[in-house]
This record gives C-alpha cells, structure tokens and sequence, in this order.
C-alpha cells in the first residue's frame, strides 16, 4: 500500500518522462514531493522525497556535478527528477553514472510538463496512500482488540495473523517453547521433542540472549533440520519477562508496511492473552492447592463433602492417587540477591514447568501445590502405576527443570498409591520420608520412592534418639579413632560388607593391598570390640552404617 517510485512513473503526468538510472531503486517509498529550482542548497531535502528540479546553474558547476548524487545518497532521497530544455538540455553523464550506482531513480522531464499538475497529482496520491495506511493500521488494531472483547484466546489471534499474513505458517509459542496456536505448520515442527531441540540451538546461537531487552522482530536463518527460517517476536511484560513468542515462518528479509503493522499491532495483544492465561492458572493454582491442603490435612467432614468439591474443580477422587514431593535443593541460595518480583515469577515458571512436564508425561489428571519450596503433586489414576512409572515420571519432571534452570537442582520424594481419600495423607508422609532418606543419600539431586526404600522404611518408623542410641554403639567408638587418627576403617568396613566380606573385591576397590586390608579389618574388630565373623555383628553393623547415611 506504500506509494513508490515505480507508481510514480505510471501516472498520466510522467508519461512523457524517461528513466535514466537507477533501476534498482524503483521500489524506494516516496514519502513527500519537494521542488528546488536552485540545488545549491539542498540542505532542505528529507529522506523519502521525490526531488523535481530544473537544476539552474548545474550544467556550469562541475563541482556540484560530481557531489550531487552521493549527497542526495546520504540524504536518503528516494528519486532525482529533472526537467530538461530550460536551463539544462541533457542530464550529465556523471548524475547517470552515479545514480545507477547508489540505485537513485533518476527521471528525465520533459521541458513542457507543468509542475503544478504533477506535484498536486503526486501529493493526493501520497496522502491517499498515508490515509490508506492508518486506515489499516486502525483497522488491524480493532480486528484484534475485538478477539479480546470477544473472550479469544490464542487460535483467534491466530486466525486473525493468518487473514493478514496469507500463505506463511504461524505459530504462537510460550516461554518454552510449548505450542499454544498454530496455522498451517507441518506436524514435525510443532512437536514437543523438535521444538524442545529448536530451543536449544536458539539459545546456543544467543538468539534469545536480548529477548527480554529487545522485542523487535528477529530473523532467524535456518540451521539444518533443527531451526526453520523464520521472523521470532518475543512478547514481553512488564519487568521484561518474557512470555512468549510469535513465530512467523518463511516470511521475507523485507517485510511489506502490511506484514510489519499486523506483527506490531499483534505483539500487544498477544501479551494481554499471555497475562489473561496467567492470571486465570494463578487463581486455578490457588482453588486447586487450597483444596490439596485441606484434603492431605484431613480438613473434611465426609468422603461424600470432598468428593464434591473434588469434582467441582473437575477432579475424581474415585481413583488411586500418589504423592509426589518435589523439593529445590539450597534454595535460599539459589534465590539469594534476587528481589520479590523475580522470587514470585521464578516460583510461578517453576510450577509451570512442572505441570507441563506431567501433563506431557501422563494423561492421568493430577493437582500441584506450590509451598515455599516445594511443590506437592497427586496424581490420579484408574489404577495403581508401578514403581518404574513412578520414577520415570519423577525423572522427566527432574529434566525439565533442569532444562529451563540449568543452576537449579531437585530432589523428588514418591509415596504409594492409594485407592481411599483417607490415604492420600499417607501417601504424602511417605513421601517426605521419602524425600528425607534421598536427600541424606545423595545431597542434592536425588529420587526416592517409598517403596524402594527398603530397610530404610524399617529405620523411619522408629524414634531418632533410639536411632542414634544404636548408631553410636555399634560405630561410635570406631568414627571416633578415625577423627582422632585420620585413619578411614569406617570405609574399609563399609567397602568390605558392601563386597560380602570378599577381601580381594573390597582390597581392589579401595585400591590397597590384601594384607593391609586384613590388618584394618583386625584395626576394626579390636576398636569395635566385635568379631567380623560373627553373623549378627555383622548384621548389627549395617544397620550401623545405613543409619550413619541418614543420621549425619
């Protein structure tokens, strides 16, 4: 809808004129018409002007001859028209070869052409032109506006992109790289997996490293088989937090004033969709924790009253349910110099990210609970899912957090399902003691479920003061001599009844001689005051060491 040089020469006032030079500059936008009968000052001229002169006193001034061009270049001039049979009877040879090489249209006028006629022809044109550009901008404006008054989400948005943007694939995507609405994208490229892989080279390229300072329209070339060539918008809020993207596929380098105004005008309701759909998760993520908390706390009358209210928030509790306990490793470290802003959005991505990592994991329904530090999952299903689901799930809700917080660890306590609402709360403190045992194994980044836990299972149900009472008569006096000494015989008796009391095993996996071992062993038992050949000292001291592992 811009006017351009190439409308300009199909009017009726420039049918008697002829193009010279710079051919290449025919699509260059006339913004406004300007005539100078003199060009010793062309100081006046503005980029995007189609400049008429007669050029008075050009044919003696070579000077001027030979900078004309490359000054009007720089003035960003979008045509050069001048008229002959006055004051010059043929354009300069050095104003031809110049133009052609800056690509400045340069247009010869006939001596008889009435400049009146032309430049009220030209304006009303432009005019025209600009009106018919706001009209489409205004237009545009209201068509989307009105997919938010008419309660739209993100497939109306896109409905309206592709009235505008024709042929081209589109697609709307969330911080992640989730799909949320799409138009005319082949399968592959809307995949979980491939989008997941087309994230990733983004980041690594540091396309995205001023995503959250810099939303213009980024071009992304192709890469292979992993990024499609395509215009990326990053959709901000406030704080410049990114929400998501606008992805426009095999869009051309130059985009047209149409495709521009659409994408621009897009953006901004594309962030009242984002900020909509937060806003309506946040409170659904309240009801539904709410209704978690009293349920885990026993906070009901009747089975009858819960399954109610279950069902209110579109949940069946006729089901098995299970308890899955996700904890951030150190995060007061982790949140350590961020504000109350960050805090409260790092949280908030956090449960998002966990959700979709379920929800693309299962089809069985699940509520999520955010607590400090912590996030308590029930999932819901026809039937009880075995251990392996059960830690399968825990992993791929571990890789996703570490996807998107590289810095960030986890750790994951799982109860047992349960078919009674009654259950549910065991099921969450198996959990905790779950995730208890994990982390006094592992430290950080751990996975535990209640039912591999095995002797540990024993060792939580009694009190820890009995606990360490035990701990410390069988090992105590063994721990002491290797604080005191620096010595290591609590490895070596650990590696040794970790090897089935194999000596040879355990020597080579502690990197020492037979003969040195026997002599520890011999350390051992004497410090100890225990025989090693004795089956229930034996016994005895791995309860001793499994109960260093969760008491330290």
């Amino acid at each position: 809808m811009t006017f351009q040089v190439s409308d300009a020469l199909k009017m009726e006032a420039f049918k008697d004129a002829i193009l010279l030079s710079g051919n290449k500059g025919l699509q260059k936008k006339i913004r406004w018409v300007n005539i100078l009968e003199l060009l010793d000052d062309i100081s006046l001229v503005r980029p995007g002007e189609l400049l008429i002169t007669t050029a008075f006193g050009l044919a003696q001034d070579k000077e001027l001859q030979e900078k004309l061009i490359p000054t009007l270049a720089g003035k960003k001039i979008s045509c050069l028209a001048i008229q002959t049979g006055y004051y010059l009877q043929e354009v300069p040879k050095r104003l031809i070869i110049d133009a052609e090489r800056f690509s400045i249209p340069l247009i010869q006028l006939p001596q008889g052409m009435s400049f009146s006629h032309a430049t009220t022809d030209l304006l009303t044109r432009i005019v025209n032109r600009q009106f018919g550009l706001l009209e489409y901008r205004e237009r545009v404006r209201r068509q989307l506006l009105q997919t938010i008054l008419d309660n739209g989400d993100f497939s109306s948005l896109v409905k309206v992109l592709r009235q505008h943007l024709g042929k081209y694939p589109i697609r709307i995507l969330d911080s992640t790289f989730n799909a949320l609405a799409s138009s005319r994208v082949e399968p592959a490229l809307l995949s979980t997996k491939n989008l997941t892989k087309e994230l990733d080279q983004l980041v690594q390229q540091g396309y995205l490293d001023n995503a959250e300072t810099d939303h213009s329209l980024m071009q992304i070339k192709a890469v292979d088989n992993l990024i499609p060539a395509q215009r990326l918008m990053p959709i901000l809020a406030s704080g410049n937090q990114v929400l998501g993207y606008i992805s426009v596929l095999n869009l051309p380098a130059k985009l047209s004033y149409e495709q521009s105004t659409v994408l621009d005008q897009s953006s901004t309701v594309c962030a009242l969709l984002f900020l909509r759909q937060i806003a309506v998760k946040e409170t659904e993520n309240r009801l539904q924790g709410d209704f978690l908390d009293d349920l885990l706390a026993g906070n009901f009358l009747s089975t009858d009253q819960v399954e109610k209210r279950a069902a209110f928030l579109g949940y069946n509790l006729a089901q098995y349910g299970m308890i899955l306990l996700a904890n951030i490793d150190d995060f007061s470290g982790y949140i350590h110099g961020k504000n109350e802003t960050d805090i409260h959005g790092l949280k908030n991505n956090l449960l998002y990210q966990v959700n979709c990592a379920i929800g693309n994991h299962t089809n069985h329904s699940f509520i999520t609970r955010l607590r400090s530090d912590s996030i308590i999952v029930l999932v819901l299903a026809p039937e009880a899912d075995n251990n392996e689901w059960q830690n399968r799930l825990a992993q791929t809700i571990r890789a996703r957090v570490n996807q998107q917080f590289p810095n960030l660890s986890l750790s994951i306590g799982i109860g047992r399902f349960y078919h009674s609402v009654t259950d549910f709360r065991k099921s969450y403190s198996e959990a905790e003691k779950s995730l208890h045992i994990a982390r006094k194994l592992y430290q950080t980044d751990a996975i535990a479920s209640f039912d591999q836990l095995g002797f540990y299972r024993l060792l939580l149900e009694n009190g820890t003061n009995e606990l360490d009472n035990f701990y410390r008569e069988t090992l105590g006096a063994l721990i002491s001599y290797d604080q005191e000494k620096g010595t290591e015989l609590e490895k070596t008796l650990a590696v040794y009844l970790e090897q089935n009391r194999n000596a040879q095993a355990a020597a080579e996996e502690l990197f020492i001689h037979r003969h040195t071992l026997r002599y520890r062993l011999g350390r051992i038992e004497e410090i100890a005051g225990i025989g090693l050949d004795n089956a229930e000292n034996v016994f005895n001291l791995q309860v001793g060491l499994k109960l260093r592992k969760i008491l330290r």
